[in-house]
């Protein structure tokens, strides 16, 4: 009888992944999945996932106002006010 082992690696993680782990952390706090050691197998993806934490725990208002301001830029009104072709 022949035994074959399996080894368990972790998931190849990228920076988007390690972004929304932080993220994940952040709104739903620690677990086995969103705090892996295999996230933090580089400074890259450590902070990217920092980065997703911080973003995650924005008080509402901040959000608000971020949200806002990009809209605005978007719509190509400039932040105190006009429009950006006049």
């Amino acid at each position: 009888m022949k035994l074959e082992f399996v080894k368990m690696l972790p998931p190849k993680v990228d920076k988007e992944h390690a972004y929304n782990m932080g993220l994940d952390c952040g709104k739903n706090g620690s677990n086995e999945t969103n705090c892996h050691f295999s996230i933090f197998s580089n400074p890259q993806n450590t902070k990217e996932w920092e980065r997703g934490k911080y973003d995650a725990e924005l008080n509402p208002t901040k959000q608000e106002q971020v949200v806002e301001k990009n809209t605005l830029l978007y719509k190509g009104v400039n932040i105190k006010g006009g429009n950006k072709n006049e």
